[in-house]
This record gives C-alpha cells, sequence and structure tokens, in this order.
C-alpha cells in the first residue's frame, strides 16, 4: 500500500467523520423538534379551547373528528399518556440514531458498542410503530367512552410513517447484524494469519 492510498483512506474516514458530525446535530435539532410537538400535542388535548389550540384540538376517528373540549379528564388524561408514550418512543429513535452518529464520528465502526447502538436503533424504529399501530384504536376507544354503549368506536389505522419505521427498523436490525458478522469475519482472518 503506497502513501497516496492510505491519505485517500483517511480522507474518506475525515468524510465520514463529518457527515456523522452533522447529521448527530440535526438529530439533536430533532429531538428538541420532537419535545416541542409533544408539548404542543399535550397541551392541547388539556386545553382545547385555548386559542392557540382550537383547529388542531381534534381526534380523528374514522372519518369524523371529535373535539378535546367535549371529553372528559377522565378521557383526556389516558390521551395525554398515550401521546407522551409515542413521543418518548420517538424520542428514543432520535437518541438512538444520534449515538450512532457518535460512534462513527470517532471513526469507530465495528467495535460491539457501535453495532449494539445500530441494532438497537431499529429495535426503536419497530418498537415505535408497533406501538403506535397499537396505540391508535385505545385512542379511538378512549374518545368514544362517553357515547352510549352501541356508538363506541374502535378505529384501526395504519399509516405512512408506521410502515416506513417498520422498515427502516428492520433494515437497521438488519445492518447492525451483517455489521456484527462481518466484525466477526476480520476478526477471525486476523487470528487465522
Amino acid at each position: 500500500m503506497n502513501s497516496g492510498d492510505l491519505q485517500g483512506g483517511h480522507a474518506r474516514i475525515h468524510r465520514i467523520q463529518l457527515g456523522a458530525r452533522a447529521i448527530k446535530w440535526a438529530i439533536s435539532l430533532c429531538n428538541l423538534i420532537v419535545l416541542l410537538f409533544w408539548l404542543e400535542d399535550v397541551l392541547s388535548i388539556l386545553m382545547p379551547t385555548h386559542p392557540l389550540f382550537v383547529d388542531g384540538a381534534t381526534i380523528d376517528i374514522g372519518d369524523t373528528e371529535r373535539g378535546f373540549a367535549k371529553m372528559s379528564l377522565n378521557q383526556l388524561l389516558p390521551l395525554v399518556a398515550l401521546v407522551t408514550v409515542s413521543y418518548g418512543l420517538l424520542g428514543g429513535i432520535t437518541l438512538s440514531v444520534r449515538s450512532v452518529c457518535l460512534r462513527f464520528q470517532t471513526a469507530d465502526f465495528f467495535s460491539s458498542r457501535t453495532l449494539d447502538a445500530v441494532f438497537y436503533s431499529g429495535v426503536w424504529f419497530i418498537s415505535y410503530a408497533t406501538y403506535n399501530i397499537a396505540a391508535t384504536p385505545i385512542a379511538t376507544y378512549i374518545a368514544t367512552l362517553d357515547f352510549p354503549e352501541g356508538e363506541r368506536a374502535i378505529d384501526v389505522a395504519i399509516g405512512g410513517h408506521e410502515i416506513l419505521s417498520l422498515i427502516l427498523g428492520a433494515l437497521m436490525l438488519l445492518l447492525g447484524w451483517v455489521m456484527r458478522e462481518a466484525a466477526l469475519l476480520a476478526e477471525e482472518n486476523t487470528q487465522i494469519i
């Protein structure tokens, strides 16, 4: 290997580190945005008549909308809990992906901690999607608890963001697994030589 190849390798690693640093800061900003959206959603549920939240203070139940202002506190508090868990999982995704970027920023590509971070990012994505799929019928049932027995609704819906999260989660799990196997093969090759 000549010095030009070595310098080219260092340049590529440096570009990866710079990209990881930029993505890390973008994800840190996204984490702050997730926190702000959670706060907005919680406040719109708990204070639906406030002028800031009047337009968005509803929940979709099938083809109709139900305003939070028409619900009792016994219905609103479980909805706040559902929203909080959902945003908590979304925050977990951002922190997990940020952790991967931190590992790549230090050029630590194949350590067990890096591979675990990639793998657990996939777990966070899948957990978020699965939770949101399960939470939708629960939320719609809670929103219609004050309706007469025959008028209560359970709405099951799978949106694009759940499907995307499932696909990204599966991809991250696969990537973590492949990277772990590649690291094991590289370690076996160095022991043979």
